[in-house]
């Protein structure tokens, strides 16, 4: 006796006398994935399933079951994985999982659904684990990630099926990929690489009115040989450059870089990629990665057109916004009047562009202002440099400063 079960297991009925059925057992075939697909009512080794099979509890004389799933003495009826006739899906590890490197400290981590996985109506998703260079989790939908790193160290990462909104079931088991570390002798590649940013006006194109040049410095490794050469290579997005005009020390080594002109959007969020790599005849030279933050790196411009002027004792002190890919309300200044004769600072931060401050009348001041990026448009980075003073005043009563 034999009864075809649906794609989803809620509950079986049996349509037959049970009262003629003495001492039956329920036998349960599962598929690979754990799912019951057959159900059968047979006396005790007469059931034959194959490898694929387990026997459930018995049914009683005279039992009968519901559409719900339990019979009238209210008894559930289990099987003998302990779950009930509505057994959860059992997730497979994804399959064909592979790491491919597709630009410089990018990779595409990518690989497909188990195709032994039944869905039965179970949304699934995937939990990606990177293992190296730094321990990272997440959790996607999708089957392929991309993610941007540092790749000299090596890459490894894992990732199992999960259920996407029922905490049931079970996550599947792990399945790994690696990427090994790229060859190169120790102590040979480069050591304290630092890289600034820097936004100019663009006279050229009205497209692209700012510019973004590029600037890197680095020392030679301890042990890489007299006859190193190093080669830097940054990426933003997808788009990838070479150095061209390089900065050497006393043996002809490059230890410098610099792009006058970049493909760097200054008001971007994406991590700017810079890699070295070298080359000599006496040992193989290991590469270098490492990615900056534009905030951390952007050298912002100091303000522009500053005037100042002095009515009685009232200073007042104007400017205009850096050079800089930024609006306006973007941007937080700091103003600093030095007192010459007192010795004395007052600092000021604000976010407008104009301060009037009050001045005695018998001594010399500096004026100097810079500016930063405000968090509302950016995360913050460092301020600009202070603009060059400008001097207004008079010597001890004696003597008028010319007001610049």
């Amino acid at each position: 006796m034999l009864v075809q079960m649906n794609s989803v297991v809620k509950a079986f009925t049996y349509e037959g006398r049970m009262k003629d059925l003495e001492a039956i057992k329920l036998t349960a075939k599962r598929t690979r994935g754990g799912l019951i697909s057959e159900l059968k009512f047979c006396h005790p080794g007469e059931c034959d399933f194959g490898e694929h099979h387990e026997e459930a509890v018995l049914i009683n004389k005279g039992s009968y079951t519901h559409e719900d799933g339990y019979d009238h003495h209210g008894t559930r009826i289990t099987d003998s994985f302990g779950g009930h006739s509505d057994t959860t899906v059992v997730l497979l590890p994804p399959v064909n999982f592979t790491i491919k490197v597709t630009g410089l400290a990018q990779v595409l981590l990518r690989w497909e659904p188990n195709p032994d996985q039944e869905q039965r109506n179970v949304k699934l998703g995937y939990r990606v684990k990177i293992n190296a260079p730094q321990e990272e989790d997440y959790e996607t939908r999708n089957t392929e990630s991309k993610r941007v790193t540092i790749l000299h160290k090596g890459f490894s990462a894992s990732v199992q099926t999960i259920p996407w909104s029922d905490p049931s079931p079970a996550a599947s088991s792990w399945v790994s990929a690696d990427l090994k570390a790229p060859p190169g002798s120790p102590g040979t590649s480069i050591v304290n690489l630092t890289c600034i940013t820097n936004t100019a006006a663009n006279n050229y194109t009205h497209l692209r009115p700012y510019q973004v040049s590029l600037h890197c410095t680095w020392l030679v490794g301890k042990d890489a040989p007299e006859d190193t050469q190093y080669f830097l290579y940054y990426r933003y997005g997808s788009w990838t450059e070479e150095c061209q005009e390089y900065g050497k020390d006393t043996l002809k080594r490059n230890i410098a870089c610099w792009f006058p002109r970049t493909f760097i959007n200054s008001k971007g969020r994406d991590s700017l990629a810079v890699h070295v790599n070298g080359s000599s005849q006496h040992a193989v030279i290991k590469p270098f990665d490492q990615l900056f933050a534009l905030h951390a790196i952007d050298r912002v411009n100091p303000p522009v057109n500053i005037t100042v002027e002095i009515e009685g004792t009232s200073l007042s002190i104007q400017w205009e916004k850096p050079v800089s890919a930024f609006p306006v309300h973007c941007f937080d200044y700091e103003v600093k009047i030095y007192n010459t004769r007192k010795g004395y600072f007052q600092t000021e931060k604000m976010t407008a562009n104009a301060f009037i401050s009050v001045i005695d009348d018998i001594s010399k001041y500096s004026i100097q202002v810079r500016a930063a990026v405000r968090s509302v448009c950016r995360a913050m980075g460092p301020w600009s440099e202070w603009s060059q003073p400008i001097y207004v005043g008079y010597w001890v009563g004696l003597q008028e400063i010319p007001r610049q």
